[in-house]
């Protein structure tokens, strides 16, 4: 650091040669290129501590103490640390650690109390327990629900598939091969053998009477059970 000095009266001063003041020291360590080292230096030299430092001392007196308050916390730390000398950018530090302490229940307050929590190690991995098994329910579902959509879609392609092929067969006979186009809407009952059926119908619709469980089968079902390829 420079410090420029000099002496000039109001008319035909002469300047003189600048000083420097080599008292003066930044503080960095000597050959060091961790970043984390010359931060804690830099903060060591404007009297405030490291973050890291700050968390560490804040645990534990919470966790010596048992309670206590911000103001008993500024005063430890100022024992503890003495040289410590801005106790605004402290008090700010401190302020966080204990935000971030309380997000992860580590602590927890009470009006303007402080508390360490017994076993706050066990109720954080119990806590991310939780969650990796709800993540892993989460995941174990998506991939079911894919699943079904994987088979849904296989059989929509296959149908699609056998409908154009019956549509080209179609436009491709000739006029007296008329008779062999499947003329739609085509529908399919299925019921047992021994079954009395009784259909009625008119113009607008088809009456089926059965003592017995009908199964309608669609036109694209009745096309793909025929093994339809040509």
């Amino acid at each position: 650091m420079f410090l420029f000095t000099s002496d000039c009266s109001s008319m035909g001063c002469e300047q003189q040669q600048p000083t420097f003041d080599t008292n003066l020291s930044i503080g960095f360590p000597e050959h060091s290129n961790s970043k984390t080292r010359n931060f804690q230096a830099i903060a060591e030299h404007f009297g405030c501590l490291g973050l890291k430092e700050m968390s560490k001392t804040v645990c534990e007196i919470i966790k010596n103490q048992k309670k206590t308050n911000l103001q008993l916390i500024l005063s430890e730390i100022k024992k503890l640390h003495p040289q410590s000398t801005n106790t605004v950018n402290q008090s700010r530090r401190v302020y966080d650690c204990l935000n971030v302490m309380m997000a992860m229940g580590i602590i927890k307050k009470s009006d303007k109390t402080y508390e360490f929590i017994e076993n706050s190690n066990n109720l954080q991995n119990q806590e991310i327990r939780r969650q990796i098994d709800n993540i892993s329910t989460v995941k174990f579902l998506i991939e079911q629900n894919l699943q079904e959509k994987r088979k849904v879609f296989s059989h929509l392609t296959k149908r699609q598939a056998k409908l154009d092929k019956l549509v080209n067969r179609n436009q491709n006979l000739d006029i007296e091969e008329q008779e062999q186009i499947f003329q739609f809407p085509l529908l399919v009952l299925k019921t047992q053998i021994q079954d009395n059926i009784q259909v009625g119908y008119n113009e607008q619709e088809v009456l089926v009477q059965s003592q017995n469980i009908i199964n309608i089968q669609q036109d694209l079902d009745v096309i793909i059970e025929l093994n339809f390829d040509d």
